[in-house]
């Protein structure tokens, strides 16, 4: 039923599955106080949405690992409706919460009717946006001209001269739980020695993507791709189809072979994995990393909501906001 839903809502993507959220809570999530209010008409589910509390404050459960996050609301009903079935979660998850004094809701999509639906709900709630970032995609109609780039070509043909390079791709728990350690070890050796090391060194997180391997290769969403040379580990990828899209998630490389450009190999391989899928989107997710932009035709972005049926507290909010902006140029001119 959470996941028919999920189909049915504006923002449907693999980060508010069933699967996501109980890979989440049976890992990183464990403790944590989770409040689900659910919205039915007629015995059938019509708005859900996933919060935890966190101090005086509601967000969105498992979004801390996910690029998207959203309330779910049944794109079939029409917008008086949609507007009382948004009124109600967040009135709903507002009672059921001990102490809180807002919402702050991250990674919404800025194309999601949402925020529409979501600035009608004064006078219960007023809201106001305080971030945005890029998450960039690839239309893929367009995947055919991306295919044959010349540097694409150039890494691709440099990587075979050193040996036999072989790619392929994995969709069943069974077959890539043994090799997520292979995986992992690849990652923070490739982060070791930067400023952002691997999250893997927590082990935490490495068994939510074991987790998160059963709970999505059991609805046919995973897709963990790996690219040899000589049946050597090179790069590998893990990442998700769901609702028609390809979703760039998480990455690695040798860092040995780092000259040889094997992350663009990758890629090249992943968009060609996309296109025999046959999916409408490849969804590179949240980051304006220069190399996701030599791919995408649109660069949508998604924003963070402060939310509060105080209006004077949204206000406060959204000067401070603005302020730490305004500072921020200064500092960097």
């Amino acid at each position: 039923m959470w996941d028919d839903l999920v189909q049915r809502a504006y923002t449907s993507t693999v980060f508010q599955t069933y699967g996501w959220i109980s890979a989440w809570q049976n890992t990183i999530g464990i403790g944590s106080t989770l409040i689900i209010p659910c919205v039915y008409l007629d015995d059938r589910l019509v708005g859900a949405a996933l919060f935890i509390e966190s101090g005086n404050t509601l967000a969105f459960g498992a979004a801390d690992r996910a690029d998207y996050g959203d309330v779910l609301i049944d794109r079939d009903l029409d917008e008086p409706l949609q507007c009382e079935v948004a009124t109600e979660l967040l009135r709903n998850a507002w009672h059921a919460a001990d102490d809180v004094r807002n919402f702050m809701l991250d990674k919404v999509p800025t194309h999601s009717p949402s925020l529409h639906l979501l600035g009608q709900l004064r006078p219960d709630f007023y809201l106001v946006a305080l971030q945005r970032l890029p998450a960039p995609r690839l239309d893929m109609s367009a995947v055919g001209a991306r295919l044959k780039k010349k540097s694409l070509k150039r890494h691709e043909n440099g990587l075979k001269r050193l040996g036999k390079v072989a790619f392929q791709t994995y969709t069943e728990a069974n077959d890539v739980l043994p090799r997520l350690q292979d995986f992992f070890d690849q990652h923070i050796e490739r982060w070791r020695d930067t400023e952002s090391p691997s999250l893997f060194n927590d082990q935490t997180n490495c068994e939510f993507y074991s987790e998160l391997t059963r709970r999505l290769g059991e609805t046919k969403s995973l897709r963990y791709s790996e690219l040899t040379l000589d049946d050597q580990l090179v790069a590998a990828h893990f990442g998700f189809l769901f609702a028609d899209t390809f979703t760039w998630y998480k990455p690695s490389y040798a860092i040995e072979y780092a000259k040889k450009s094997p992350g663009e190999v990758l890629i090249r391989n992943l968009l060609r994995l996309a296109k025999e899928e046959g999916v409408a989107i490849f969804d590179f997710t949240i980051g304006g990393e220069g190399f996701k932009y030599r791919f995408a035709t649109e660069d949508p972005t998604v924003t963070k909501l402060y939310v509060s049926p105080s209006n004077i507290r949204v206000k406060l909010k959204d000067l401070r906001f603005r302020a730490g902006v305004m500072l921020d140029r200064i500092i960097h001119r």
